[in-house]
């Protein structure tokens, strides 16, 4: 069994640091493109839900209650 001495934990500390400092801009580039493809694939999905019939209406309450219960 290895025991951690504290140079060894602060070395794998700063390690660790350095890897994953979310400020670089590598990090902060792989966030917003994550984001933008989170939002660009909830963007089809009302764009599919949002196939019907043109010009029909879509406020009945009754479908509404339906699809939220």
């Amino acid at each position: 069994m290895m025991i951690m001495t504290m140079k060894m934990f602060t070395l794998i500390a700063n390690i660790f640091s350095n890897l994953f400092d979310f400020t670089k801009p590598f990090w902060v580039e792989k966030w917003e493109k994550n984001a933008r493809k989170g939002l660009d694939d909830e963007m089809l999905v009302f764009q599919w839900l949002d196939i019907d019939a043109e010009g029909d209406d879509d406020d009945n309450p009754d479908t509404e209650d339906a699809v939220f219960q």
